[in-house]
């Protein structure tokens, strides 16, 4: 609506109350200023973009320079103003300024949401990493929607576990807000990202932060939650082939309500998010057949020639041995080194890809490589877990049988131990969530100048990759704690 002005407070110079009648009856925006920059004038257009009628102005210094732009980006909700000036030589040897304004505030979103947009589509062009790109994604959301903060959450094959695979400010989410977020659902609370998964379209919630504090179902959260200034949410699917991979979420700040513009804006930026996803399942699926196939086919050969040959060498050996054609110190020597050989080439191929992993599943194939260390001279492994096979998907399994094969090394090789308690199997609190946890009794270390290597960041990758959370701690009383958490990984009820 209209502000109306009122007459000017402060005195129209002699020669300008012409020009004066002129714009009062104008449609455009414009104001007159003084010499130094104070409104005398302004007229209907003008005060309602201003949003103050003209006796609130007038005698006021306005915000436009006498030259120059219309200033820098305002606040997110703020209108935008594009001014132009023009000097008046009056006979008294004054000058004033006429300055007509314009709303361009549609204009410059527009614009800017179609940098944000052409940046998102370049970054899923050249993205080396999916993490960063939707990281990225998000930090581009915050800038140019002006929200609180942003979330790229993907799900697994199953459709029911969600993990952080993006999000903006970066510092802002903690690493073990997924986890937070499990025990959330755990107590029953209900995430606005499901309902979007569900329907396929993006999902509105006003006054979403108050909602969450208020319920106790959101407790694991609370205290994150409440860390920032946020009100509305938005939920927009990432929507790959007619198939929902993820969720985009939106922190609006407070008093700014997300418009249908904004939202179609948001679920624009989803989109590109779920072709970056797309686009890295592809390439991961590409190299991991590749990678598969060649482990295969090298177990296959290290099985058809060199065990074969190994075990043929063991067998004419013993015929050598009861002919008595060579001394029997060499031939106890050639029969200890080809055994020994055999056993490498055979824990080659478990290495390369364990039997009973496909056979007989994880906890079978983590007590086989427990029994392995052992009697490889390291220390005596204890494994505790359920007889029968574990119920997860074959990547996952994978993932979590290298945690413990690499838990196990660290025992033999750094931890000097003689003895590891091995638990694996679902949680005590939850039949759907893994646990693995390997405890030792050797020397242990400084969480404080102990330095990751390797095997812990490698350790860790997976933990992330499967959506859980790793945990590598000092005991007391000496030795070292691994301690592997993943929620909904495993099937059966929950």
């Amino acid at each position: 609506m209209a502000v109306s002005p009122t007459a000017p407070t402060s005195p129209v110079p002699v020669g300008a109350d012409v020009l004066v009648a002129a714009l009062d009856v104008a449609a455009d925006a414009t104001a007159l200023l003084d010499e130094q920059g104070r409104y005398l004038y302004v007229n209907a257009a003008a005060c309602t973009l201003l949003g103050a009628p003209a006796d609130a102005l007038v005698g006021h210094p306005s915000p436009f320079p006498a030259t120059g732009d219309a200033g820098d980006r305002p606040a997110a909700g703020a209108r935008e103003l594009e001014h132009r000036e023009r000097v008046l030589d009056l006979p008294d040897g004054r000058r004033l300024t006429v300055v007509s304004l314009r709303d361009v505030t549609d204009v410059r979103v527009q614009r800017r949401r179609f940098t944000a947009f052409a940046t998102a589509a370049a970054n899923v062009a050249y993205a080396g990493s999916l993490r960063d790109t939707l990281d990225a994604i998000c930090a581009e959301l915050v800038e140019t929607a002006g929200l609180a903060g942003a979330q790229i959450f993907l799900i697994d094959a199953s459709g029911d576990r969600m993990r952080v695979h993006g999000a903006a400010p970066v510092d802002r989410w903690p690493p073990d807000f997924a986890l937070r977020l499990e025990e959330a659902r755990r107590r029953g609370a209900q995430l606005s990202s499901f309902a979007a998964l569900r329907s396929g379209r993006a999902v509105v919630t006003r006054r979403r932060k108050a909602q969450m504090l208020a319920d106790p179902r959101w407790a694991p959260l609370h205290g994150q939650l409440d860390g920032f200034a946020w009100d509305d949410f938005v939920a927009v699917p990432l929507v790959v082939r007619d198939r929902a991979v993820g969720a985009l979420n939106a922190y609006c700040r407070p008093g700014h309500e997300p418009a249908d513009d904004e939202v179609a804006f948001l679920t624009a930026m989803a989109d590109q998010a779920a072709v970056a996803v797309e686009n890295a399942r592809l390439v991961a699926e590409v190299r991991g057949a590749a990678a598969l196939d060649e482990r295969h086919r090298l177990a296959r050969e290290l099985h058809d020639s060199a065990c074969q040959r190994l075990f043929s060498m063991t067998l004419h050996l013993r015929a050598a041995e009861l002919t008595r054609h060579v001394p029997d110190t060499l031939l106890g020597t050639l029969d200890e080194l080809t055994h020994a050989a055999l056993d490498d080439m055979r824990a080659l191929i478990f290495e390369l890809r364990p039997t009973l992993l496909d056979t007989h599943g994880l906890v079978s194939a983590v007590r086989e490589q427990a029994a392995w260390v052992t009697t490889r001279g390291g220390p005596a492994v204890a494994v505790d877990g359920p007889a029968e096979r574990l119920e997860i998907a074959a990547d996952a399994e994978l993932d979590a049988y290298r945690v413990a094969q690499e838990a196990l090394h660290n025992c033999v090789k750094h931890a000097r131990a003689t003895r590891v308690d091995l638990r694996i199997g679902p949680a005590d609190d939850d039949p759907r969530t893994l646990l693995l946890e390997v405890v030792d009794d050797g020397v242990g270390f400084a969480p404080e100048t102990a330095a990751p290597g390797l095997g812990l960041v490698s350790m860790r990758e997976r933990a992330e990759r499967l959506g859980g959370h790793l945990v590598v701690e000092a005991r007391p009383s000496g030795g070292t704690v691994v301690r592997l958490v993943v929620p909904r990984v495993l099937g059966g009820a929950g």
